[in-house]
């Protein structure tokens, strides 16, 4: 085989599984997984030899206290008007980056792949890897679904890389950490690769936030780790210091199409902070800056949705459905798929435009044949 899998963990018991049984013909053709254990107290290492995995076990190697000093400059640095303290002194947290150097160092190949223990293989073609390898590729870029909705249905997806060569790539960042270096890298189609997310609702994710603070204070011209900072922030009942902190991507100039969706997150802050003008006007800038996603479209559309505006919502759910599908990795597959549809028939039923809201019902249903909303409203268009 001329490729490991290394992985690192704590607590993963009930995740570990799952990803190690879609590693099966892995193991069994010979393939080694190394496993990095960071203190679990469950028995992640148990689940890990059981099935045939080399375990490393550190402890607290790689984790990093908060001083005093530096919990008090971080929150006064991105804390604003208040709210809730970011990070307190005696917090702890892990270098991920390093860890992930770490264990990779103990492959006995050059090319290993490293998934999160949450995550899983739902396609794994052993043979067509090793002829990627082979053939000269060091680092491979593969379909990732983060997330699926309630039927099953894909609903965040995009490309995705932990499959590198670790002489050419080392891994950089605190939190949120990313391969660093120059590597010949191809794209692997769903057939050969494809990554599933199975996250634990039961694991801590305060670490992140606190991790993403602590790098943008040390790391200030970080772009994208400042643009997860303000989503978290927001997403942690932040909305003000959220702002602060996504302007302050935005003026960084970098990635166009996370700048667009920094505007997007201002403008869903500023609908936690009841201002519903300045969010309008938020998506409408994240559109002007980038119009090849539905995302700000969408926004807006469901804005007037919700304050049953039917023309409004009409207008800008069909301006979302003239711009197709792309593979930006906060894309929300339901503005692709059935959404823009739910909004149209809705609001054309009460626009007195019967015809057309039937037709875009049948395309809602067409995504979600089973949803009990859409079944129980097929009584309206006398489809029962």
């Amino acid at each position: 085989m001329n490729f490991s899998i290394c992985l690192i963990a704590k607590n993963e018991s009930k995740t570990l599984p799952r990803l190690l049984e879609s590693l099966d013909e892995f193991r069994s053709r010979g393939g080694q997984i190394l496993v990095l254990d960071t203190g679990s107290t469950d028995n992640t290492i148990q689940v890990a030899e059981m099935h045939g995995c080399t375990v490393h076990s550190v402890g607290d190697k790689f984790r990093r206290e908060i001083t005093s000093k530096l919990a008090e400059q971080i929150n006064r640095q991105f804390v604003v008007n208040g709210e809730k303290n970011i990070v307190e002194a005696g917090d702890t947290l892990f270098d991920y980056a390093a860890a992930r150097n770490y264990i990779a160092e103990f492959s006995p190949t050059d090319m290993i792949a490293m998934p999160d223990c949450d995550e899983f293989y739902t396609q794994f073609d052993i043979d067509k890897i090793q002829d990627a390898i082979n053939a000269g590729f060091e680092q491979f870029e593969y379909n990732f679904v983060f997330s699926r909705d309630v039927f099953g249905a894909e609903a965040i997806k995009f490309t995705h890389c932990k499959f590198y060569n670790r002489t050419k790539l080392k891994w950089v960042g605190i939190i949120h950490e990313v391969l660093s270096g120059v590597a010949q890298k191809t794209v692997l189609d769903e057939s050969v690769i494809k990554l599933e997310h199975a996250q634990n609702t039961e694991t801590d994710r305060s670490g992140y936030l606190k991790g993403l603070a602590l790098d943008c204070f040390l790391n200030p011209k970080n772009d994208r780790n400042s643009h997860y900072f303000g989503r978290e922030l927001l997403g942690t009942g932040r909305p003000e210091s959220a702002i602060k902190e996504l302007n302050r991507h935005i003026l960084m100039n970098g990635w166009l199409t996370e700048r667009a969706q920094s505007h997007i997150f201002i403008g869903d802050a500023r609908l936690q902070l009841g201002d519903s003008l300045g969010a309008i006007e938020s998506y409408i800038r994240a559109f002007n800056i980038d119009s090849s996603r539905r995302e700000p479209l969408i926004k807006i559309a469901e804005y007037y949705y919700r304050r049953e505006n039917h023309q409004a919502a009409a207008s800008f759910a069909e301006a979302a459905l003239a711009i197709g599908p792309s593979d930006f990795y906060a894309n929300n597959q339901a503005h692709y798929t059935y959404y823009p549809h739910e909004i149209l028939y809705w609001a054309y039923w009460y626009l007195g435009k019967k015809e057309e809201s039937k037709k875009h019902f049948e395309l809602a249903l067409s995504y979600r044949p089973t949803y009990e909303k859409y079944l129980e409203a097929k009584k309206f268009y006398d489809m029962e």
